[in-house]
């Protein structure tokens, strides 16, 4: 059974799906790619849409892309819904919400990447999940750093103290 054909049974109109980033290696997923379904008929076949770099000289662009560009290399196993509209009214709502932003250039891979895109679509809230995940990393990352350089600089302080208590007491049993 082709792409197209699967598709068109497993998948809504306005949902938002995601698929390994396409700088991923085999074993290790870097980021999550992010879209909205916008297209599911026999006659035009499945579109998505979302942040896109292909055919843009501005950088990363939201277009409406076939299923068959969002998806390659990868195959229709890959792909996680990751929200489904309750009905067709939010379907539309969604759908429209996307479209409004075809065209627009102002990417940013940490304030508005494809996921930012999708949810804003989906739910209107404007959030990276990957992008908090990497941001608490970091803070954990840094946190520590700060925890294992004041420990040591504390230790040390802690040695010196104890060694001018020691000379001290030294020269008062003298």
């Amino acid at each position: 059974m082709p792409i197209e054909e699967n598709a068109l049974t497993q998948f809504r109109l306005g949902q938002h799906v995601e698929i390994p980033g396409k700088m991923n290696l085999s074993f290790v997923k870097f980021y999550m790619h992010h879209a909205i379904i916008s297209e599911l008929s026999v006659e035009h076949g499945v579109k998505v849409i979302h942040w896109q770099r292909l055919g843009s000289q501005d950088g990363p662009t939201v277009q409406e892309s076939p299923w068959s560009e969002f998806l390659l290399p990868l195959d229709i196993r890959q792909i996680r819904i990751v929200y489904t509209p309750q009905n067709d009214e939010e379907a539309a709502r969604i759908i429209q919400r996307a479209k409004s932003k075809i065209g627009k250039v102002d990417f940013n891979i940490v304030f508005r990447n494809c996921e930012h895109f999708a949810n804003w679509c989906t739910t209107e809230s404007f959030v990276s999940h990957q992008v908090n995940q990497v941001i608490i990393i970091l803070g954990v990352i840094i946190l520590a750093g700060v925890v294992v350089f004041f420990n040591d600089t504390f230790k040390h302080m802690d040695e010196q103290l104890n060694k001018r208590l020691r000379a001290r007491q030294k020269r008062n049993c003298s």
